[in-house]
């Protein structure tokens, strides 16, 4: 079971120093911390190794002449182990299709980074009856560029983009149909076992709905936004994913 807190574009050195001192390990399982690119590093040195840390985004790019970006091997220089890979406010605030994710998740299953690849449905896809079809074309062109073997590395996030931030989150049930698809789409589209594929969920994840969307086979941890930001939250989220695996 995999249990990943993405801070997005928010937090200080005040918080990272109780947050560390706090967090707790996965048992029997995996723990990630997705914090803004600047605390990568001192997270790292501060986290126990058991706990691994990660950036939200990198660049299409190598190296260069492009200011602001972060490429795959700073990443890996100042500790992370871990790339965020298409989550659904990169492909909606700047504009992230497919080819670019594609692109971006080449370059990180290149640099020998495990990634998360994240997919999910707008509300409008959702209410038209088109979700399944987006987002087994969302995994489809990710196997297409990386190959279904290189997304074993990592995970796949299901999250539907209106349970982003709005506090509503899908159904356990809603969810475990999303994560079968997926493991469906990655057995067509790249030969591979679906079970194979470690999917989890993300999308208003808190610690009063984690047990209930674990006790679902299919989904296989969580992709954790605001509820991530306190220890004290996190570690409910971290312990409900070990109970539903006993």
């Amino acid at each position: 079971m995999l249990v990943a807190a993405n801070w997005k574009c928010n937090g200080s050195f005040a918080d990272l120093e109780a947050y560390a001192s706090a967090i707790q390990p996965a048992a029997g399982g995996e723990a990630i911390v997705f914090p803004p690119a600047v605390y990568v590093a001192w997270l790292r040195r501060r986290l126990p190794d058991s706990v691994a840390v990660g950036v939200q985004d990198v660049s299409l790019y190598a190296g260069g002449a492009h200011t602001g970006e972060i490429s795959v091997s700073i990443a890996a220089d100042v500790g992370a182990s871990w790339v965020l890979v298409g989550h659904s406010e990169r492909r909606e605030d700047q504009q992230e299709d497919d080819a670019i994710v594609a692109a971006k998740l080449r370059a990180v299953v290149d640099a020998g980074l495990r990634p998360i690849l994240c997919v999910g449905e707008s509300e409008a896809s959702r209410q038209s009856g088109s979700a399944d079809v987006f987002v087994a074309a969302q995994v489809t062109s990710a196997i297409e560029a990386v190959g279904a073997d290189q997304l074993v590395t990592g995970a796949i996030a299901y999250e539907p983009m209106w349970a982003i931030g709005s506090g509503v989150s899908a159904s356990p049930s809603q969810a475990a149909q999303m994560h079968a698809l997926i493991r469906s789409t990655a057995t067509t589209a790249g030969g591979l076992n679906g079970s194979e594929l470690q999917v989890i969920y993300g999308g208003s994840v808190k610690q009063d709905n984690a047990a209930s969307l674990f006790a679902e086979i299919e989904i296989g941890g969580a992709l954790v936004g605001g509820a991530s930001m306190q220890a004290e939250s996190f570690n409910a989220i971290i312990d409900a994913a070990a109970e539903a695996r006993r």
